[in-house]
């Protein structure tokens, strides 16, 4: 037998879409080397990317499959293999590459990742086998376009079937869930509005795990809407072929496709060059990150159309305006005890912009809707934020205001699952009289035993606020022996403020264990790697 040429299989997965293909890719593979080349020995491994940047120097051919997260980032199991990979501390040179990127036409970074890693392995000498493929939302027909250019290029027939897909839904393609139930969790009096929503998804094939997400599409407000088209001059009937592929009247594709709150960085660059403000060109300049920031964030798309009114046509601009992105909710039911259902846990926004409170695009949106109405939804699976596979491990769980909702699903799952491990949340929120998200369920499952321990922090019952950080801290010789006696720890919830300072407080419950500083950097650093510290932060 002679050897075939050594392939590594690397994917960066936010959702496990690039995963999924990652190991179907592998499988193919195999299955085809064998059928087709059986005097060739093939030595194939599929690995995360970081797990890969260890195991470069030994592959022949790179094939990698990225999603793009946030503003154009790589999935979190991708990060280290990229910083290597800009610092030049791979060996590529002179190997084959091939890379698929996965992404979202509604976003400014469109499957930025991928085009990154494609970018630097073919600068760094990295042998092109097939020219980038960029595949969108309903990625399936894209992955099988590039399976048909890879295969003859490793020297493999194309088979006639390739992979077949059940039918996913997107947030181009989504599934049509019923309202069924709305109630508000926080009091009328309480300065929040947090609600609990529960959509029926009958017959849609949709099979979530807990700890998963759901993307809502909402629809911009009438009053928007009409703020907009009065703005740019227009009755709503004008005929309008946007970038991203959705035509029609513009009143419809305004109710429906286009960001009306937030002006998008691609319509200000254009504006910028055909119009020639100087105010424009200005803002868009490198050194004014900021202050562009600070303009998407107080401005709306009503009134760059009425400061350039007159100096283009307003439906050239429209046509180039972000377009209306999902909102995406923490699950808070397992699907254990809620079969057909999707519980969300929705904080309503109210903010002040343009000296008017204005309500945020989805949450206002869900809050408005009467019982019946069909809200478009599409799962967006989270497999690294999952309950531990043995149901003897304990779990401790931090999850303040609107990040509770994964855990409540936890525990109906645990619950379910008479799951032996001890469950530990804390929970924090303003006042325990008008704030406390889930109280009858929480008491419940204390009174049956299933959940262990829970500590409450409301930061405004006291002169001195008190947050669920302060809480680890309090308790730090217990946690230190829950994570010692292999507990999972998990995390949801604000990422700006409230995850950097649990993480700081864990790392000081690890030096009151006795471990130094650099120590406990290590540790939380292999929980991680051990898939024990999860985090969902937003």
């Amino acid at each position: 037998m002679t050897a075939a040429p050594s392939i590594a299989v690397g994917y960066a997965s936010e959702s496990g879409n690039a995963e999924t293909l990652a190991r179907h890719l592998t499988q193919l593979l195999h299955d085809q080397f064998q059928q087709q080349l059986p005097s060739q020995t093939l030595s194939i491994t599929c690995l995360s990317l970081d797990d890969l940047a260890a195991q470069v120097a030994h592959a022949d051919i790179l094939l990698l499959i990225s999603s793009t997260y946030g503003a154009g980032d790589i999935p979190s199991n991708g990060g280290h293999f990229l910083s290597e990979l800009k610092a030049k501390r791979l060996q590529v040179q002179e190997k084959q590459m091939a890379v698929l990127a996965l992404g979202d036409r509604a976003y400014d970074s469109f499957c930025q990742a991928g085009r990154d890693l494609y970018r630097l392995l073919a600068e760094q000498g990295a042998h092109v086998l097939v020219p980038l493929f960029e595949a969108d939302t309903s990625f399936q027909p894209t992955y099988n376009q590039w399976l048909s250019r890879l295969l003859p290029r490793l020297g493999l027939a194309v088979p006639e079937k390739l992979l077949a897909f059940s039918k996913t839904y997107s947030a181009r393609e989504p599934f049509l869930a019923t309202l069924t139930h709305q109630h508000r969790l926080t009091s009328a009096t309480a300065d929040k509005d947090v609600r609990h929503y529960v959509l029926n998804i009958s017959g849609a094939g949709i099979h979530y795990q807990a700890g998963d997400s759901i993307g809502v599409m909402p629809v911009n407000s009438r009053q928007r809407v009409e703020e907009v088209l009065a703005a740019a001059g227009l009755q709503g009937n004008e005929y309008c072929r946007r970038a991203d592929g959705h035509d029609g009247p513009i009143a419809e594709l305004l109710s429906r496709y286009i960001e009306l709150t937030t002006p998008g960085q691609t319509m200000l660059q254009w504006l910028a060059e055909v119009t020639g403000a100087e105010w424009l060109q200005a803002l868009l300049h490198p050194s004014q990150v900021q202050a562009l920031c600070q303009f998407q964030f107080t401005a709306d798309l009503a009134e760059v159309l009425r400061r350039v009114s007159g100096q283009v046509d307003p439906l050239q601009l429209l046509a180039r305006q972000s377009g209306l992105l999902p909102r995406y909710y923490s699950l808070s039911a397992s699907p254990l005890s809620h079969p057909d259902e999707l519980h969300l846990t929705v904080a309503t926004l109210s903010y002040s912009k343009q000296g008017a409170t204005v309500q945020g695009t989805a949450s206002g949106w869900l809050a408005s809707l009467p019982l019946g109405s069909k809200v478009p939804v599409f799962l967006q699976p989270s497999p690294l934020f999952r309950l531990p596979e043995d149901p003897e491990r304990d779990v401790i769980m931090i999850g303040p205001g609107t990040g509770i909702a994964p855990f409540r699903a936890f525990l109906h799952e645990r619950e379910q699952l008479q799951a032996g491990g001890r469950n530990w949340l804390f929970f924090g929120e303003r006042h325990r009289a008008s704030h406390y998200l889930y109280q009858a369920d929480l008491l419940r499952w204390q009174l049956r035993k299933e959940l262990t321990r829970l500590d409450l922090a409301f930061s405004r019952d006291q002169a001195e606020s008190v947050y669920v950080q302060h809480l680890l801290l309090q308790h730090a010789a217990e946690v230190f022996a829950w994570l010692e006696n292999g507990a999972c720890l998990y995390v949801c919830g604000d990422k700006t403020r409230m995850a950097a300072d649990v993480d700081r407080a864990l790392r000081q419950v690890l030096v009151e264990g006795g471990m130094s500083v650099a120590d406990a950097g290590r540790y939380l650093l292999r929980l991680r790697m051990e898939k024990r510290y999860l985090r969902d932060v937003y």
